[in-house]
Parts: C-alpha cells; structure tokens; sequence
C-alpha cells in the first residue's frame, strides 16, 4: 500500500491556488486478508488512516 495525502498551498493570507500532493513511503501488509472479511478490512483501513496521518504530521 502506498499511503498519499492532498493538501492545500497558500501563502498566509492568500485565497488557495494550488495543492501539494504528498507520497508516502510504501507500507508493507503484514497478513493476506480475505475478500469479504471484515476485520482485515478494519485493519487495512486503519493502517491506511496511521500512514496518511504521519504524512500530515510530518509535510514541511
């Protein structure tokens, strides 16, 4: 999985014009869910959350 995040550029003040966006690193999936399971999904979607979070808490 790789985990990307859009966020907004502007100088302070100014109305938005442009977007940045932010690639993370890839993120390796330590168990092989099934189709149709609910708990991998569950997983794989927090998973996703923490990585797109830690691009937000780390863009410059």
């Amino acid at each position: 999985m790789i985990p990307a995040a859009v966020v907004p550029v502007a100088p302070l003040g100014l109305p938005l014009r442009s977007w940045r966006v932010i690639i993370g690193e890839h993120v390796e999936l330590d168990d092989v869910f099934g189709a149709g399971d609910p708990l991998g999904a569950a997983e794989l979607a927090e998973l996703a959350r923490k990585a797109v979070q830690n691009l937000l808490d780390t863009r410059n």
